[in-house]
């Protein structure tokens, strides 16, 4: 069995305690763990340690706790991370909810508890967030190319947005910003000067980065292509083939001859 290393002197010094012995030439100290004394020598206090049996033992247990505690950092960073991608719910982790779900989360892990959906909803969620969002800002620093999606929508409020999305080799497809467009006319002019602003920012103001943008198939979206074409003539404009086989699929269902 290879020996204890050698503490420090700092350790030396915190690990004893100094002995009032009046008028006495030497200076004497006891070790904290099993009591021995020592003349105040810190080569004797840090051999002394290297071979305390209950020094050592603390020692082990504050490492082994602290081992502890990183593994269930991670393990919460992993499930708030999990939560953020997987669209799951704060809760899913609570007993009664799934409770497959955290019996196998805490059998493979004994002594683990899964955080709450408090915790989960607060920093927990914050962290998982920063980690996927510096994960895709490095993705996108590394990519040569960059591939843009982007359409509107409507909020929960009925708020009309402006979405970006960036598609990243290996990886998929990744949200970047959505944009309240407020009150103001829904125009191709409007859209298109949003895009492009939002291309120079993920772009680091490179627009020859820019490889494609693909839009839904609406006037609209028609309309901001021939826009953005003069300004950036090397980019492919594609329209989405999944919206297309929709409207398409509206069509034929809505013909007369299947309505009877």
């Amino acid at each position: 069995m290879p020996p204890n290393p050698v503490p420090s002197i700092a350790e030396a010094r915190d690990n004893f305690i100094s002995i009032d012995q009046g008028v006495r030439r030497c200076a004497r100290c006891s070790c904290k763990h099993c009591g021995k004394e020592l003349v105040e020598n810190i080569t004797r206090m840090r051999s002394h340690l290297q071979q305390c049996i209950r020094y050592t033992a603390t020692r082990a247990a504050s490492a082994n706790n602290e081992h502890v505690g990183d593994r269930r950092t991670k393990l919460d960073t992993y499930l708030a991370t999990a939560v953020f991608t997987g669209g799951m719910k704060f809760d899913s982790f609570e007993e009664g909810r799934n409770p497959w779900l955290r019996k196998a989360i805490c059998e493979g892990n004994p002594g683990y508890v899964p955080p709450t959906r408090h915790r989960l909803a607060g920093e927990l969620l914050q962290d998982g967030y920063n980690r996927i969002r510096t994960k895709v800002l490095r993705a996108l620093d590394h990519q040569p190319l960059l591939n843009f999606c982007t359409d509107e929508s409507e909020d929960h409020a009925g708020h009309r947005l402006a979405n970006l999305s960036a598609v990243i080799p290996g990886l998929g497809s990744f949200h970047l910003v959505s944009q309240d467009m407020k009150s103001l006319r829904f125009s191709a002019q409007k859209l298109s000067d949003w895009v492009l602003e939002q291309l120079r920012i993920w772009t680091g103001d490179d627009l020859s980065r820019v490889n494609s943008i693909t839009t839904d198939t609406c006037n609209i979206m028609r309309s901001m292509h021939q826009y953005l074409e003069r300004q950036m003539p090397h980019v492919f404009f594609l329209l989405c083939d999944s919206h297309g086989l929709q409207l398409l699929t509206k069509d034929v269902v809505s013909h007369p001859q299947l309505q009877r």
